[in-house]
C-alpha cells in the first residue's frame, strides 16, 4: 500500500474517532446537566412528598441518571451538591446491602454520599474528614464513617475512627433518639478494634430504658469480644463495674473464650474462681458454653465470619479436656456442679457430631 492511501486511511481512522469521541463528550455533556437539573428538583420533590415509595422512586431515577455518566464526571457533580449544602428527607431508613451500600437513604444526602463512597473513594474519604469534624446528622456520620475507612484501608486508620465513633457514642441526642444510621455505624467500633469503647458500649447496654440502643451495645460487645478476645475478656473480667447489673450478659461474653488459647483460658479461670461471682451467673456460663451462637447480619464495613462444623468440634474436644482438669484441680472444687454442666454439655455435643459421621 503507498505511503499517501495509508495517510489517507489513517486520517479516515483519527476523523472517525474524533467524531465518536465528540458524540461521546456531548452525550456526556447532555447526561450531566439532566442529572444536575434532576438533583434540583429532587429537593423540591423530596420535601413536598410524603410517601416512602415515591421518595424510592425519585432516589432511583437520580441513580440511572449518574450511573450513565463516567464516575469523574458523576463524582464532580455530587461533590458540588453536597457544598451546597442542600438536604431533603425521603421518609425512609437507612437499610444496608451486602458490600455495605445502602439499600435505602434517609436523606438526599446521605444517599449522595453513599454513591460518592462507591465511585470515587479518595473524595468521599476527604468528605468524611470535614463531615466528622463537627456533628451534622448520624446517617451522615454512618456513612462518613464507612467512606472514610473505604478510602483509608490501612489499620493506621483504626485511630481517627476510634476518636470519632467514640464521639458518635457521647452526642446524648443521636443516643436518646437513635435512627437506624446511628445503630448501623456502631459497626465501624467492630471495624475498627475499638476495645478502648467498652465502658461507653457497657453503659448503653446497661440503659434499660434505650433498648435499640443497649441491644446494638450488646452486638458490638459480642462481636468485638470475638475479634479480640483477650483484650474484651480481661475488661469483663477484671472490671466488675462495667456490668453490673447484667451480669448474665457478662457470662454470654465470656462463654465466647477459646480456652484452648492460654491467655484467654488464664482469665476464664479468673472469672470461674472469682468468689464473687453469684451462682446465677455461674449456671449461665454453664447452660451456654461453649458460646457459638451468631448473629449474622450485612453491616457497612464488617462480614460476619462463622465457624465451620469441623472447627468446633474441635474446640469441644479440646475444651472437655481442659474442664477435666479443673475438675481434679484442688482450686476449683468449690464449683465442681458448674464443671459437672459444662463438662455434660460438651460431651453431648462430642457424642451428636460422633453419630453424624
Amino acid at each position: 500500500m503507498k505511503n499517501g492511501s495509508t495517510a489517507r486511511i489513517l486520517r479516515l481512522i483519527s476523523g472517525a474517532e474524533s467524531s465518536e469521541a465528540k458524540t461521546t463528550d456531548q452525550r456526556n455533556a447532555q447526561n450531566a446537566k439532566a442529572a444536575a437539573d434532576r438533583l434540583k428538583l429532587a429537593v423540591a420533590d423530596l420535601n413536598a412528598n410524603k410517601d416512602p415509595d415515591k421518595s424510592r422512586i425519585i432516589l432511583a431515577e437520580l441513580r440511572k441518571l449518574l450511573d450513565s455518566l463516567p464516575p469523574n464526571v458523576a463524582s464532580q457533580l455530587v461533590q458540588e451538591f453536597l457544598k451546597s449544602g442542600q438536604d431533603a428527607g425521603t421518609k425512609l431508613d437507612i437499610t444496608i446491602k451486602t458490600g455495605g451500600g445502602l439499600g435505602a437513604a434517609s436523606s438526599l444526602r446521605v444517599f449522595l454520599l453513599d454513591i460518592l463512597g462507591q465511585i470515587d473513594r479518595p473524595a468521599a474519604g476527604s468528605i468524611a474528614i470535614d463531615i466528622l469534624s463537627h456533628y451534622t446528622t448520624p446517617d451522615e456520620w454512618a456513612v462518613s464513617l464507612r467512606n472514610f475507612a473505604w478510602a483509608n484501608p490501612d489499620p493506621a486508620a483504626y485511630g481517627f475512627l476510634q476518636e470519632k465513633t467514640r464521639n458518635l457514642l457521647a452526642n446524648p441526642e443521636w443516643k436518646r433518639n437513635p435512627s437506624a444510621g446511628y445503630l448501623e455505624a456502631f459497626d465501624t467500633i467492630v471495624y475498627a478494634h475499638a476495645t478502648g469503647l467498652a465502658p461507653e458500649l457497657s453503659a448503653l447496654v446497661r440503659d434499660k430504658d434505650n433498648r435499640a440502643t443497649a441491644h446494638a451495645a450488646y452486638l458490638t460487645l459480642d462481636r468485638l469480644t470475638i475479634a479480640e478476645p483477650v483484650a474484651m475478656l480481661k475488661q469483663l473480667v477484671t472490671n466488675p463495674d462495667l456490668m453490673k447489673g447484667r451480669e448474665q450478659t457478662r457470662a454470654n461474653f465470656v462463654a465466647r473464650a477459646d480456652i484452648r488459647e492460654p491467655d484467654q483460658r488464664s482469665v476464664v479461670e479468673q472469672y470461674l474462681l472469682d468468689p464473687r461471682r453469684s451462682q446465677q451467673e455461674l449456671n449461665t456460663f454453664a447452660a451456654i458454653y461453649p458460646n457459638a451462637n451468631y448473629m449474622i447480619s450485612t453491616n457497612l464495613l464488617t462480614e460476619v465470619k462463622t465457624p465451620g462444623a469441623g472447627e468446633l468440634q474441635a474446640n469441644d474436644r479440646e475444651a472437655l479436656k481442659i474442664v477435666e482438669q479443673w475438675e481434679n484441680d484442688p482450686r476449683f472444687e468449690p464449683i465442681l456442679p458448674v464443671l459437672g454442666q459444662i463438662r455434660a454439655r460438651l460431651e453431648n455435643f462430642i457424642e451428636q457430631a460422633d453419630r453424624s459421621r
